[in-house]
């Protein structure tokens, strides 16, 4: 029933799986070319993805029926497409892993250079803010100085006191 569903909607990974489950099935009751049948099927199934794990997986599995059956070069070649397939594996992982350290290191980067931003804006509003203060006050140190100077130019001329 799965297999029947995983081909109407070209589900490919649970195709090979039904699949390596019948090959299991035809193994346990003795029928080896069966199960030779699925797994090759299987194989071809799943060979044009690049689920990686699960083809190496076959290949083992193929590697293994053939030696348990005296078929050692069948089962040398397919032990090497095991090997081919897993290493392809974990080359994908590290590439994985690659992919989202770089995306770690950018984002802690993005982060950083935003902290950097928000610290120079704390640094300019600060620095704005003091130069308004300063403004301030020059502005009502020179009206008291505006202040004084009247002062004093009209207490001369109330006084008539000449400089």
């Amino acid at each position: 029933v799965a297999l029947k569903i995983a081909e109407e909607q070209g589900i490919k990974r649970i195709q090979a799986y039904s699949l390596a489950e019948m090959a299991h099935y035809f193994i346990k009751t003795g029928e080896v070319q069966n199960a030779f049948d699925y797994l090759r099927k299987a194989l071809d199934i799943i060979s044009s993805t690049k689920l990686f794990k699960l083809i190496s997986e076959l290949h083992l599995e193929l590697s293994n029926l053939y030696r348990d059956h005296g078929r050692i070069n069948e089962a040398y070649e397919q032990f090497i497409l095991y090997h081919e397939f897993i290493t392809k594996e974990i080359e994908e992982l590290k590439m994985l892993e690659l992919r989202n350290l770089q995306i770690i290191h950018n984002l802690e980067q993005t982060k950083m250079e935003g902290e950097i931003e928000r610290l120079k804006n704390k640094e300019l509003i600060t620095a704005l803010s003091t130069a308004e203060t300063d403004l301030t006050r020059a502005k009502e140190d020179n009206q008291m100085k505006k202040k004084c100077v009247f002062f004093f130019w009209t207490n001369q001329i109330e006084t008539g006191s000449k400089l």
